[in-house]
């Protein structure tokens, strides 16, 4: 007899969203993921170095927004916990996501270090 079981939740894992990425100075860094099949999101952030500055998580319902700047994007306003000066972790969880792309930006603001950020997507 053939089976129809299927997993209730698929899955969809990044190895990164941002791999150890050097950030210094007053730059902004962006990396972008699709989300149209998925409504669930799990980001682990991780720093290391004395970096100071703001994550944010943006949404774009264009069809291929760009990430060169904010233009096609509207900002989350979700609460992270922010690189301060000193190597730490952030979660945050983010149920009923109804839009196609998310953008996960930080902005260093003073220091140095290496940023990676990790996420899980679920349907």
């Amino acid at each position: 007899m053939a089976s129809n079981w299927q997993p209730a939740v698929e899955v969809r894992a990044f190895q990164s969203i941002f791999d150890a990425e050097a950030v210094t100075g007053t730059n902004a860094y962006r990396a972008r993921f699709q989300m149209d099949r998925y409504t669930l999101l799990g980001l682990h952030m991780f720093w290391t170095g004395t970096p100071t500055g703001a994550l944010t998580l943006w949404a774009s319902d264009y069809e291929d927004p760009s990430i060169v700047d904010d233009t096609q994007w509207v900002n989350l306003a979700e609460t992270f916990t922010d690189p301060a000066g000193s190597a730490s972790q952030g979660l945050l969880e983010r149920a009923g996501i109804g839009h196609r792309w998310l953008m996960l930006k930080y902005t260093n603001a003073s220091g140095s270090g290496n940023l990676t950020a990790r996420g899980t997507l679920k349907r």
